[in-house]
């Protein structure tokens, strides 16, 4: 399926997968990226204090 989100992991899927030919690494990859791109969202004024 091609989305948004599929279109950006191009290079990634060239890198680890092509090349290196590892799952894992590429689902580590892919883990890291999305946690960057969570946390990215939140800057340091929207994050509450308790």
């Amino acid at each position: 399926l091609e989305t948004e989100f599929s279109k950006t992991l191009s290079d990634l899927v060239e890198s680890v997968l092509v090349i290196h030919h590892s799952i894992p690494i590429f689902l580590s990859s892919l883990t890291l990226d999305l946690f960057k791109r969570q946390t990215a969202s939140f800057a340091p004024s929207t994050i509450m204090e308790v």
